[in-house]
């Protein structure tokens, strides 16, 4: 639960605060100690309140005041933080005796709450004297839960849409002449359509009557059409899962649907208690039922690996063609059920497909063979309405369910689409309590990393690099033994991934460079961000629109902790009161934030925040004159324009600043003082004109990310925590004493052709045998890049991307020159003289490949046999080629093509043909215009490939 995420956060942060010099000042220990046991009771009956009371008034009031509380005491806890500090060694008992006495006094305050009157705080208080009573009432919160998810193999009347080619899928590995016992894994976030997919097909493979097809036309084409699909199988069985099963009686109801009859002792009648034995006799017999027989069971909603564990022993593998279907939010349960295996994604509905689906819900045909009819003065407004689903199947229903109840009239409609809420309706808030599902799943250290996605725009693409900084400047990644917080914070992303909650758009697997939150998923997560005060977003837009209404609303008094702001609006909250603020984060359009202290035109949306949210006087030079923030951790302020290029912030205010990002704005000085970051972890002034930073920066010992503009010389020997240093001009860091940050995994640097000469290069070198951590290199270079650098970063294991901008010495060295382990290679003007594929067609694990101005006279480029056997994106620009060519076996499994101003390259379509059974996304830019024509015909061909053209700046087609 949200309040109990809440509690269980700030007792991590209290089980750090015992420091041995603490325990020496009189009473300050034991009031922590106190505190602990007031919260860890707490914590306790949060967990165990039944759902269906925190429904009720009276609670509802209660938790707020818990939730009030958990941010008090947070509140108390990082000021000691920010005292501690501040003063000098001798002031610190002062400190600590100060900090006792808050605490005291909030020991009081929980006392007090917990005397109130109502039952719920009255059992609260019987835990804290140790009298709690048993997890009875959890389980039933569980089971209350999970409920909303229990499913059966019978489809009703229903009417399916969108999944005859997932169905084919499916049948095609369910009859496949292959004998072992295979697992076969239906994945993706909930409501996406799993079970409805298993049903189908089960149906199908079995006995029972195929209802609620789409009619028409046949469903399946291929193997399922054959006529003895359904004599495939000798038995068949539907179980659902759910989280807490009874395994008991889901085996039992496995031996009742297989026709498992042979002892009547193992069909324990309901009531009778349990018998340790009793389990295992209903494994033996069902495994010994189902060995000589080939059998298909469906496992409906599995949640954990231990179920699947439980269960496995009694589905024998005798190698004759079983097979099991289980259907999982988690990518990582389908193969830990059967590793070989892959499992099925299930993906969103197309907008056809939605539309289509949206119909039969909407106007509901009284024949099931007759199609829905949208009037046309509806459809409109209706396909408007169906962007708000993003393809879920289930949204979509529910959605079609809340349009069928009112009347069909475009005012209406207009109406609903202006108000749509998915907590505004009863089908609606079950809609996202099913989604919820898989969040009340988390722990609370990745509940509040997921709430943390929600600050971004719906449908967004999302920088992993950026999400996971943000995640470790707020402190919500735990500390790990011997693993870095950036670590955890990549395996925190992937199980994010794994259980479907956000999806993988660039990158593989543990290199993950950007992901997409469905557009509900971000609802359900602003949603409970708001509800515990976690985080607001100012977001007034509608399918991409500002709001326009006339009548903005009231404003509000909002205690905000994280405040994320989405677009330019005049209709703001009050945002006074935010003193306690945690992070701000700003995502603008290109050019909405241009105005800012501009004296004609109206101002800008951030110095309508900034001047409620800072207190703020305007001054000359646009300084931030004052501010409430001593407790903000994140200030994210990309893309923000100011009309002269400066932001100042007053001395003395961001002692608990952790991440500060002005990328890309118009700043030309550093706008904070760096003797006030004493805690930075992050920074990023990446496109910024900003030419000299504070001298004490250099010497952060906290600072593990830096990424500068390429116009700061930049001494880094005091940065023992650096893991980051990105668009660094070549400093004075690389004398005899070398760069002391040995944790350095990420290094771009920019060299001056007056800077480098043999001398320099080879201390480079020399300084680069000694980062063993690195594993991406970054060297932009007006000079000739000597072999030498091939021979220092080949020793590199951990070294996988390798990125050159400028001519290679001695041109491309031998395939043993490279990284050994490298998947991404990029040559930018490297002036190579024969062509490079038949050397880097041999790198085994290159899966990304980008050559760009790197072979300027060669006209001829061959693809070998066999060679890139792992290549997955190629990147060519600016080439003179006039022929390329691929054998035989070259580039298996390519999926990703670009080619841009290769004006001079022929028989095009060859180039194609070859790449068409694996081609996913094929994109063209500054071609000749004749390429078109060519395109046009083999995407017609070739539908399943994404196709991108455009031809100047101003022209952009998507085919």
């Amino acid at each position: 639960m949200a309040e109990g995420a809440l509690v269980s956060f700030l007792l991590s942060k209290l089980n750090g605060l015992l420091l041995p010099e603490i325990g020496h000042i009189w009473g300050v220990r034991d009031e922590i100690e106190s505190l602990r046991d007031e919260l860890r009771a707490l914590e306790c009956f949060l967990r165990d309140m039944d759902s269906k009371a925190r429904e009720e008034m009276t609670v509802k009031n209660w938790l707020r005041s818990v939730r009030d509380v958990a941010y008090e005491a947070e509140d108390i806890v990082e000021g000691y933080v920010i005292q501690v500090n501040r003063c000098s060694p001798l002031a610190r008992p002062f400190t600590y005796n100060s900090f006792g006495r808050q605490i005291k006094d909030f020991n009081s305050k929980i006392r007090k709450m917990t005397t109130e009157g109502d039952r719920y705080v009255s059992m609260l208080r019987a835990m804290t004297r140790g009298e709690a009573s048993s997890s009875s009432t959890s389980v039933a919160d569980d089971r209350d839960r999970y409920i909303l998810r229990r499913s059966s193999s019978y489809l009703g009347d229903d009417i399916i849409v969108g999944f005859e080619s997932d169905c084919n899928a499916i049948m095609d590995r369910l009859l496949h002449p292959e004998g072992c016992r295979q697992v076969i894994g239906i994945t993706g976030m909930g409501g996406l359509g799993k079970t409805t997919l298993a049903t189908l097909v089960y149906n199908m493979i079995s006995n029972l009557p195929i209802l609620g097809v789409l009619p028409q036309r046949p469903l399946l084409k291929g193997a399922a059409n054959q006529p003895d699909v359904r004599n495939h199988f000798d038995v068949c069985a539907w179980v659902s899962v759910t989280k807490d099963p009874n395994l008991e009686r889901l085996l039992l109801s496995i031996a009742l649907q297989v026709g498992c009859k042979d002892r009547k002792e193992i069909f324990v009648t309901h009531g009778t208690p349990y018998h340790p034995d009793v389990r295992q006799d209903v494994i033996m017999i069902l495994s010994m039922f189902l060995r000589p027989r080939r059998y298909l069971i469906v496992l409906d909603d599995v949640w954990g690996e231990g179920i699947w564990d439980q269960i496995k022993a009694a589905l024998p593998d005798s190698n004759n063609g079983s097979r099991i279907i289980l259907t999982t939010r988690s990518t990582k349960i389908a193969l830990y059920a059967d590793p070989r295996s892959p499992p099925y994604e299930l993906r969103t509905l197309t907008d056809e497909q939605s539309w289509q689906l949206f119909l039969t819900k909407a106007f509901p045909p009284l024949n099931p063979q007759d199609r829905a009819i949208c009037p046309n003065e509806l459809q409109d407004l209706g396909h408007q309405l169906c962007k708000k689903c993003g393809g879920l199947p289930l949204a979509l229903v529910v959605l079609g369910g809340i349009v069928s109840g009112k009347e069909k009239h475009p005012v209406v409609w207009s109406m609903l689409l202006r108000s749509m809420n998915w907590d505004s309706t009863e089908d609606g808030r079950r809609c996202l309590d099913i989604l919820a599902l898989s969040y009340h799943d988390l722990s609370y250290y990745m509940k509040f990393c997921f709430l943390y996605l929600s600050a971004f725009p719906h449908e967004s693409e999302i920088s992993t690099s950026k999400l996971t900084k943000l995640w470790i400047g707020e402190d919500l990644i735990e500390r790990r033994e011997r693993q870095i917080t950036e670590d955890t914070a990549a395996d925190y992303l992937e199980e994010l991934i794994q259980r479907c909650l956000v999806k993988v758009v660039k990158g593989g697997p543990r290199r993950v460079k950007s992901v997409r939150v469905h557009g509900l998923i971000t609802e359900l997560a602003r949603s409970e961000a708001r509800e515990i005060q976690f985080l607001h977003v100012e977001d007034n837009s509608i399918d991409g629109q500002t709001s326009s209404s006339a009548d903005p609303p009231q404003p509000k008094h909002v205690n905000y902790r994280r405040l994320a702001l989405h677009r330019e609006s005049t209709q703001l909250h009050n945002l006074t009161g935010t003193g306690k603020l945690r992070a701000l984060l700003i995502f603008p359009e290109s050019g909405k934030f241009s105005s800012f202290g501009n004296p004609v035109n109206r101002p800008s949306l951030f110095w309508h925040v900034a001047s409620k949210l800072f207190k703020l006087r305007r001054t000359r030079s646009d300084s931030l004159a004052r501010t409430e923030m001593k407790y903000i951790r994140v200030l994210e302020l990309e893309e923000l324009q100011t009309e002269n290029g400066r932001l100042e912030f007053p001395k003395g205010g961001m002692m608990h600043l952790r991440y500060f990002g002005v990328r890309n704005t118009r700043l030309d000085s550093f706008p904070l003082h760096g003797e006030d970051l004493p805690l930075l972890q992050t920074l990023d002034i990446r496109g910024t004109d900003i030419h000299k930073l504070p001298d004490v920066v250099c010497r952060i010992t906290t600072l593990r990310h830096l990424y500068l503009n390429s116009k700061i010389p930049w001494s880094t020997k005091d940065l023992i925590s650096l893991q980051t240093l990105s668009g660094a001009l070549y400093g004075e860091w690389t004398n005899e004493e070398g760069l002391t940050c040995s944790d350095l995994r990420k290094l771009g640097i920019h060299v001056r052709p007056t800077e480098f000469g043999d001398a320099r290069w080879s201390n480079f070198a020399d300084w680069l045998k000694k980062l063993g951590n690195l594993n991406t290199l970054k060297i932009s270079s007006l000079q000739t890049i000597p072999e030498r650098i091939f021979e220092v970063t080949s020793k590199h294991s951990q070294l996988y991307k390798l990125n050159l901008g400028g001519e290679l010495a001695n041109g491309l060295p031998a395939v043993d020159m490279f990284p050994r382990y490298i998947t991404d290679l990029t040559l930018d003007g490297s002036n190579l003289q024969i062509d490079p594929m038949p050397t880097l067609g041999k790198l085994s694990s290159l899966r990304s490949l980008k050559l760009r101005r790197a072979c300027p006279l060669l006209t001829t480029m061959v693809f070998p046999a066999e060679g890139f056997p792992e290549l997955q994106y190629l990147k060519l620009s600016h080439l003179r080629l006039r022929i390329l060519s691929f054998e035989i076996g070259s580039l298996p499994r390519l999926s990703h093509f670009s080619i841009c101003n290769c004006n001079s390259l022929n028989e095009f379509p060859v180039v194609l043909q070859h790449l068409a059974s694996t081609l996913k996304v094929l994109k063209i830019k500054y071609m000749r215009n004749n390429f078109l024509r060519v395109i046009n015909a083999w995407g017609q061909a070739n539908s399943h490939v994404v196709i991108s053209i455009r031809y100047s700046t101003l022209q952009y087609l998507r085919v």
